[in-house]
């Protein structure tokens, strides 16, 4: 809401005060839960924020305030191989294992302790440092209070434990928490002399776009193959692709399975009872003539014949 505040009272926008409050209350109205039986009560707090934020933004005067507009963030290549060679370039001994075993629990380290995944936390964090390039050496503020963007941006699995993952990264050397354990500071930037590379116009990469706003699948994307699944125009992870003999894939996992099971053959049929088109499946070649409810019927009818002609031949044989 703040940001919307901001943009409405700047050019080219530049609408009264009045009219931002007008614009707030209806925005809440029609995204905020529940906000529409409470108008009454909350719209007060809508009418406050606006009036500190149309205090504190000033766009007029020798220096304006203005809104950052960032479209693209650009790195040399080497960086980029910097990253996606991380689970194998950093190494750590049997004592240093051990000992991060022992206070990381229960996280999982290895004597190449930089995973995939931790890898994309940690580009996901140089990229956040990147866009906020106004806080020195990439510092980034209040990150436990991000952790849901931080996992969305970083395509990282609901059971990434963030904090300790990143307590992970500060034994190994990555990053440096400041003595409240809530500010970070990307050591690596300076340590590393990869990052003091020049940019040139044959080296840079670009992440441009939405693609800053999930960043770990863009890395992940450099990393791996990847594919448009053709049944639902999924963008698709395949790290198997690099297995010799093997055919490209056209389908992500779950259209495969749909396919596979749904695959209408070329002799079409159709019931014998009501005449609908059968779906005959390729994986099982049924047999059946009939739906699957005039089946059942079929079935329950021919059981009652069977019983009454067990029963006659059992009174039958009784009489002799």
């Amino acid at each position: 809401m703040t940001l919307l505040i901001k943009y409405w009272k700047s050019p080219p926008e530049s609408k009264s005060k009045k009219e931002i409050k007008k614009l707030a209350i209806n925005k809440c109205v029609m995204y905020v839960p529940h906000f529409k039986d409470s108008q009454v009560k909350r719209a007060p707090e809508i009418n406050k924020m606006v009036e500190r934020v149309w205090k504190d933004w000033k766009i007029d005067g020798d220096n304006p305030s203005k809104l950052r507009t960032i479209n693209s963030i650009g790195f040399s290549k080497e960086v980029l191989n910097w990253f996606l060679n991380l689970e194998e370039t950093c190494v750590i001994d049997d004592e240093k294992k051990l000992k991060m075993q022992e206070m990381r629990f229960p996280a999982r380290i290895s004597n190449h302790p930089m995973t995939f995944t931790r890898t994309r936390f940690l580009f996901t964090l140089f990229v956040w440092a990147c866009i906020q390039s106004n806080y020195a050496n990439g510092l980034y503020h209040n990150i436990d209070k991000s952790i849901k963007k931080l996992r969305m941006d970083g395509d990282l699995p609901t059971s990434f434990n963030v904090l300790n993952e990143r307590n992970i990264l500060e034994d190994l050397g990555f990053i440096r928490t400041t003595d409240k354990n809530v500010d970070l500071l990307l050591d690596f930037i300076e340590k590393e002399p990869v990052f003091s590379i020049p940019i040139t116009k044959e080296n840079e990469i670009k992440i441009e776009g939405l693609d800053l706003y999930d960043c770990g699948k863009w890395l992940e994307k450099q990393k791996y193959s990847w594919f448009i699944c053709e049944h639902c125009g999924k963008e698709v992870i395949d790290k198997s692709s690099k297995i010799k003999g093997r055919k490209p894939r056209k389908y992500c996992k779950d259209c495969s399975l749909i396919l596979q099971n749904h695959v209408i053959s070329k002799n079409l049929k159709y019931c014998v009872d009501c005449g609908v088109e059968l779906e005959v499946k390729a994986n099982l070649k049924t047999r059946h003539n009939r739906c699957p409810i005039c089946q059942a019927q079929y079935r329950k009818k021919y059981q009652e014949i069977k019983y009454e002609q067990r029963k006659h031949n059992i009174l039958t044989n009784s009489t002799k």
